[in-house]
C-alpha cells in the first residue's frame, strides 16, 4: 500500500511490477541513479513535441492537408520555395521518431542522436538568414510571420530540451 501512495512518473513500475520498487524517477534535472538512466519531466515534455511533429508530417505524408500550406517558406510573392512530396514528409517523420525513440529506449546511440537533435535544431532556429530562423530577411509572408511566433521557438525550446535530457545520461 506504501508504494501505491508515491507519487512519481514510475507508479505503474511501482504498482505492476514490484520487484522494481527501488526505482526512483524524479523531476529533477540530474537524474544519474547509479548509473542507470530515468526519463525526467523534460523528457516527457520532448517526446510529446517529437511525437507531435513526427506524426504531423507523417499525416502530411498520408494525403493529409491541414497546417501544410503554413508549414513550407515562401518567397515574398508567397511562392513556396519547394513542394514537399509524400516520401519527404515519411521520410521527416520517421526521422523524428529516431530522437524519440533514443528518449524512450536509451542505448549507448542515444547520446549522439540527442546531440545531433540539439545541433539540428539549434541551427534551424538560427536560419538561413533569408527565409527561415531568427536572423530572416523575409519577414512579411504568412510563414514567416508563422516562423517569427511558432517555429523558431519551438526549434530554441527542443534544442534547450534536448540539452536538459542529455544532462540525465
Amino acid at each position: 500500500m506504501k508504494n501505491m501512495i508515491l507519487l512519481d512518473c514510475n507508479i505503474i513500475l511501482r504498482v505492476f511490477l514490484p520487484q522494481r520498487e527501488n526505482i526512483l524517477c524524479k523531476t529533477g534535472l540530474n537524474l544519474k541513479n547509479q548509473g542507470k538512466y530515468y526519463m525526467n519531466i523534460t523528457g516527457y515534455i520532448l517526446l510529446i513535441i517529437i511525437l507531435s511533429i513526427s506524426f504531423l508530417h507523417i499525416y502530411w505524408a498520408l494525403g493529409g492537408t491541414w497546417g501544410k500550406d503554413l508549414a513550407v517558406p515562401t518567397t515574398e510573392n508567397e511562392i513556396p520555395l519547394f513542394e514537399p512530396g509524400a516520401f519527404v514528409c515519411l521520410i521527416t517523420g520517421f526521422c523524428f521518431l529516431l530522437p524519440a525513440s533514443a528518449i524512450v529506449f536509451p542505448s549507448r546511440f542515444s547520446l549522439p542522436i540527442l546531440w545531433i537533435n540539439t545541433f539540428l535544431f539549434f541551427i534551424r532556429a538560427v536560419g538561413d538568414f533569408r527565409y527561415i530562423g531568427f536572423f530572416k530577411k523575409i519577414k512579411n509572408t504568412p510563414f514567416s510571420q508563422r516562423d517569427t511566433i511558432i517555429y523558431t521557438p519551438l526549434c530554441v525550446l527542443i534544442s534547450f530540451l534536448t540539452l536538459l535530457l542529455i544532462n540525465t545520461f
